[in-house]
């Protein structure tokens, strides 16, 4: 240094030339990537190809399987415009790519466009949460959660059934019925019949209402069990499985 401050530092025209490329190339492709420590190799673990997401502008978050959670900016289902409204990806430690969710299918109403920002994992690991910067039911953005499988966002809620049972709201009989849908929703999807999950997801959230509409139950606390189990027990993940499986038997 020879006494000049950084702002007096020149830098030359193919310097920024270069650094105008550097940024270019990464705004024109984004992708997932890893850098091998021991042989100092950079591998790019997937491409996006806009169906399944595009433009990510955070970085990710790992659970304790290895799997990779991340979220696209654009991409995914294109209710809105040319770029689309973004997803939620996972990338299993095969290098396999899938998307829990796709923003503006119409899956959840109201459930956002175009995150931005990371992801959180809870403590539990098994909830993910985070935001979106368009959408939801005032066009303010949206808080979301989802669950990293169905299997475990199912779990979750056969402990809130638990819990209320063990606080009085439910008699027993009520809480086995419950449990009865649901433990069988977890085993269905285990052995992938994953339509007949998604039957007892619906009986299940009928016999809530009906506990609700009848007094056992108060909005309070009918209401996070349909919600988690009308969310986070069967995803679009598992619906495009149980497509597949319906498409090859018919082949």
């Amino acid at each position: 240094m020879t006494g000049r401050t950084e702002s007096q530092i020149a830098v030359s025209p193919r310097a920024w030339r270069i650094a105008l490329a550097i940024v270019s190339a990464t705004l024109l492709m984004a992708t997932v990537v890893s850098r091998r420590a021991d042989a100092q190799v950079f591998v790019t673990l997937h491409s996006f190809n806009g169906s399944d997401g595009s433009g990510p502008q955070a970085g990710l978050v790992r659970d304790s399987a290895g799997n990779l959670y991340g979220t696209t900016f654009a991409g995914g289902f294109m209710s809105c415009g040319n770029f689309g409204c973004g997803t939620v990806f996972k990338l299993d430690p095969s290098g396999n790519l899938t998307v829990p969710h796709n923003f503006g299918d119409g899956t959840v109403a109201n459930d956002g466009k175009n995150p931005q920002a990371g992801l959180i994992l809870d403590a539990s690991g098994i909830y993910l949460y985070g935001t979106t910067s368009n959408g939801g039911s005032s066009s303010d953005d949206t808080v979301f959660e989802i669950a990293t499988t169905p299997q475990q966002g199912t779990q979750v809620i056969l402990n809130q059934v638990t819990t209320l049972y063990t606080q009085g709201a439910l008699k027993q009989g009520q809480d086995n019925s419950l449990d009865k849908e649901l433990n069988q929703a977890i085993s269905l999807m285990n052995s992938g019949k994953n339509s007949g999950a998604i039957q007892n997801r619906q009986d299940f959230i009928a016999e809530v209402e009906d506990l609700e509409s009848s007094g056992v139950l108060t909005s309070p606390q009918a209401e996070p069990l349909t919600s988690e189990a009308d969310t986070g027990l069967v995803t679009p993940e598992l619906l495009i499985s149980e497509a597949n499986t319906v498409i090859a038997e018919l082949q």
